[in-house]
């Protein structure tokens, strides 16, 4: 008796759940690496409006103290914050260190902050 090669129905049933469950988890994997690469997007765009406004702000020969704040597109919003920490004498002037904060925000909790240090001559008074 010859017996014909192949594969019955329950092999065939049970080659196939395994395909599709590795193919779900593929997905999934899939799913988790696209969701991680637009947070990443949208960090690395709220980074580079933190530089912007950080090296704007850092440029004024004369900071204005307090806090700045504003809306960008797709819905980031900025806030620079300048304080004067210490006034210096410098060669019989009045020189001012600042500190400028540059923060971005964006969705529901993202946020990065950049901090520059500076010295200004002082705001006249």
């Amino acid at each position: 008796m010859v017996r014909e090669r192949g594969f019955t129905l329950l092999e065939t049933i049970i080659a196939i759940a395994i395909a599709s469950a590795a193919l779900a988890v593929l997905m999934l994997s899939l799913g988790s690496a696209l969701d991680g690469s637009a947070r990443l997007s949208h960090r690395q765009e709220a980074l580079e409006v933190a530089h912007s406004q950080l090296d704007t702000a850092m440029a004024v020969s004369h900071p204005m103290q307090g806090t700045h704040e504003g809306e960008m597109r797709d819905g980031l919003r900025w806030q620079i914050e300048t304080h004067q920490i210490a006034l210096i004498p410098v060669n019989g002037r009045l020189t001012g260190f600042f500190s400028i904060s540059s923060d971005v925000f964006w969705g529901l909790g993202g946020h990065v902050r950049l901090t520059g240090r500076r010295f200004a001559p002082a705001a006249p008074s």
